[in-house]
């Protein structure tokens, strides 16, 4: 398993993978049977509510277009 990011010509269409979109971090994503790569994203954010409130909240998104993939690693005790 390599920890170097791939082009997207060579990635696997048969299960998961993480996927470079441009964010400062990496998405789990699949192919699907339209011939897409399929991902969402939730993306933590911090404002104020009315001025004086903490009011934090999840922005999801889905439209960005996969530019590297890698392999998801292994989970502590995973074969």
């Amino acid at each position: 398993m390599s920890d170097e990011w791939q082009e997207m010509d060579t990635a696997p269409k048969d299960r998961q993978i993480l996927l470079d979109v441009g964010l400062p971090w990496p998405v789990v994503g699949a192919y699907n049977q339209l011939g897409d790569w399929t991902f969402v994203y939730a993306n933590f954010c911090r404002g104020l509510y009315q001025g004086m409130y903490d009011d934090s909240y999840f922005e999801t998104e889905h439209e960005k277009a996969p530019k590297f993939w890698q392999e998801l690693p292994k989970l502590r005790g995973q074969k």
